[in-house]
């Protein structure tokens, strides 16, 4: 495996001329790298490279992340609201809040966050178990 570069970030550039046109930018940061496309509103695009693992992030112009793909410790879908509500089907990380304990859900699962990050609703039944991580 090839080292990776320092942190670089180049200028916003417009892909196409004109009004609707996106701009982008590409920026390498240590561990991995990371290329996103703006929009004129400033939502974006973003795809990670994280070790072996890849992400494709849309976020809405405000920051807010909306749905994130990748594959990180298993496959991983994330979707998230303006206001922090969040659905993850399949893999996805959670914190006993008793004991601090991490567990991982399987593949075939389903939780579903309020915006405090608390387990709100599951298939399978999760009990006790938040805030999503």
């Amino acid at each position: 495996m090839t080292p990776v570069p320092a942190p670089f970030q180049s200028p916003s550039k417009p892909l196409t001329p004109g009004k609707d046109s996106l701009s982008h930018r590409l920026a390498v940061i240590s561990p991995g790298n990371k290329l996103r496309f703006y929009d004129q509103r400033g939502a974006r695009v973003s795809l990670h490279r994280l070790g072996d693992s890849a992400a494709l992030h849309f976020h809405t112009a405000e920051g807010n992340a909306s749905v994130i793909v990748g594959d990180a410790d298993g496959p991983l879908v994330s979707l998230r609201d303006e206001q922090g509500y969040q659905t993850t089907p399949g893999t996805t990380d959670l914190e006993s809040p008793r004991t601090g304990e991490a567990h991982k859900t399987s593949a075939a699962s389903l939780v579903m966050c309020n915006k405090g990050g608390k387990v709100i609703w599951s298939a399978p039944l999760i009990r006790r178990l938040a805030p999503c991580l």
